[in-house]
């Protein structure tokens, strides 16, 4: 299962891994030590400015790729190419984002706080897609940084890291209002946001515009099974099973997911 994962989703931490597949940190340690040695595993950090390493970043070892590749029917990548690939993922000046992205769906995968969760009422299957199999499912039409379902609600993910401007981020808007103009989803857009005042300033912006799709907001440390989804046009926290959702009616989408 863990290999399974770093294959699809590229890379994690060993406190991501924990979260998702063990009791304590120190058991994921040991045992994402002994998947490294075996070859399913292989692991980077990086230097940080102002001295020493971050925590350890965890990536598809030579051995689990080869799993992987046989158990979906493709080629196992040669070891240049892992190498090469790892070697990308460490140097990747959006590292920290994907993992922010990650760490979302985690939180909604096994919740750190089970007290703010409410249960999912058709079953749990919170990471369906990561960032390129979301854009390669709908044609390239949207680039959400995840897709994913909580009960009986699929939605797009875009995790806001502070770094675009608020018009470009209502900007985004556009592409899912073809794709459903098209007969795509019309699942809500999750805006994942660093700062409750960045979230004011979006719903803000979001007022003076009209748009088609149902768009909601969370900041960044709420717990994302909790009440705490503000559905643009509204101020009433919502949790995330009673944000509207409706299905693509054209069938190019409608039987991807």
């Amino acid at each position: 299962m863990i290999a399974s994962w770093l294959a699809r989703h590229d890379v994690l931490t060993t406190a991501q891994l924990a979260q998702a597949f063990f009791r304590s940190p120190s058991t994921a340690a040991h045992r994402l030590g002994e998947l490294q040695q075996l070859h399913w595993i292989n692991r980077f950090h990086r230097p940080k400015p102002g001295g020493g390493f971050t925590a350890w970043h965890w990536v598809i070892g030579t051995l689990g790729a080869h799993w992987h590749a046989a158990a979906v029917g493709q080629h196992p990548p040669t070891p240049a190419a892992l190498r090469r690939r790892w070697a990308q993922l460490a140097a990747s000046p959006v590292l920290n984002h994907r993992l922010g992205s990650h760490q979302f769906f985690l939180d909604l995968h096994a919740p750190l706080d089970a007290t703010t969760a409410i249960p999912a009422p058709t079953g749990l299957l919170a990471w369906w897609l990561s960032a390129n199999e979301s854009a390669e499912t709908f044609l390239r039409r949207v680039h959400p940084d995840g897709t994913g379902r909580y009960g009986a609600v699929r939605f797009f993910l875009e995790h806001d890291t502070g770094s675009e401007s608020l018009r470009d981020v209502a900007l985004k808007l556009r592409a899912y209002e073809a794709l459903r103009a098209d007969g795509g989803p019309g699942w809500p857009i999750l805006f994942h946001l660093p700062s409750r005042s960045r979230e004011d300033n979006l719903h803000r912006a979001l007022d003076k515009v009209r748009f088609t799709v149902p768009v909601a907001t969370a900041v960044h440390g709420d717990p994302p099974t909790g009440p705490v989804w503000r559905l643009a046009g509204h101020d009433t926290g919502l949790y995330l099973t009673q944000l509207p959702c409706q299905p693509a009616t054209n069938n190019l989408y409608g039987g991807q997911l």
